[in-house]
């Protein structure tokens, strides 16, 4: 039996989600050790890469919650999708260069 679209849009935004509060919550779990290692110190190029890494890929996740979750007009949609995918080339970009 397929499933409807409307359940597959649901299990969808469910498993968003989920990911995004794992993504949070090991952001929060993290932060004590980040703030000992990298911020108390003086900043290498490998610390500036991983700050650049770690907060490019949660404000992208934080735009990817807010779109998965609201309604837009197609023109906001194809908008939001090229702004994504530059955001994913230059976290790809960074991870790349460490």
């Amino acid at each position: 039996m397929p499933i409807a679209y409307e359940e597959q849009a649901l299990i969808h935004n469910c498993i968003e989600a989920a990911a995004i509060t794992v993504l949070f919550y090991d952001h929060l779990v993290t932060f004590a050790e980040e703030t000992t290692y990298i911020w108390a110190r003086r900043k290498h190029a490998s610390a500036i890469l991983f700050l650049v890494n770690r907060y490019l890929g949660c404000f992208s996740t934080i735009a990817q919650a807010v779109m998965t979750f609201a309604t837009v007009s197609p023109e906001r949609c194809i908008q939001y999708i090229h702004c994504r995918q530059t955001l994913l080339v230059v976290n790809h970009a960074t991870v790349c260069s460490t």
